[in-house]
C-alpha cells in the first residue's frame, strides 16, 4: 500500500528530525519492519515500529499531548506533534479505510 510506504518513511525521518531546542537529538534510534508471520495474528498491522529514547523525559517530549498540555508547547517536540496532525486521520478507527494502529510504551 502506498500511503503505508509514506507514512512509514515519514516516521523513520522522525528520528534525524526530532530535536530538542538547543539542536540535540534525543530519539536514540527508530527500527522498523513489516509484518511476514504466517501465524495470522497480526490482527491486519502491517508495520512495526520500536522508538528508543534516553530518557522518560525525553519521550515524554516526544509524545507530547495527552502527557504535556498543548499549553505548555515549549515542553513537547513540534516536529512530533505536526506528524501526529498528518497520521491521526489515517489512523482514524472510525474510518473503514483507516491503517490499523496500536502504540504501547514499555520500559526494558
Amino acid at each position: 500500500n502506498e500511503k503505508i510506504h509514506e507514512v512509514r518513511q515519514r516516521f523513520m525521518e522522525l528520528e534525524t528530525k526530532c530535536l530538542r531546542p538547543n539542536g540535540d537529538p534525543y530519539i536514540e534510534s527508530i527500527i522498523s519492519g513489516f509484518q511476514h508471520s504466517y501465524e495470522g495474528f497480526h490482527r491486519d498491522q502491517d508495520v512495526a515500529f520500536v522508538v528508543s529514547f534516553k530518557s522518560q523525559g525525553d519521550r515524554n517530549y516526544y509524545v507530547g499531548e495527552p502527557m504535556i498540555s498543548a499549553d505548555d508547547s515549549d515542553l513537547f517536540d513540534p516536529v512530533h506533534a505536526e506528524f501526529k496532525e498528518y497520521v491521526g486521520p489515517l489512523l482514524d478507527f472510525d474510518n473503514d479505510s483507516s491503517i490499523p494502529a496500536a502504540v504501547f510504551d514499555f520500559c526494558a
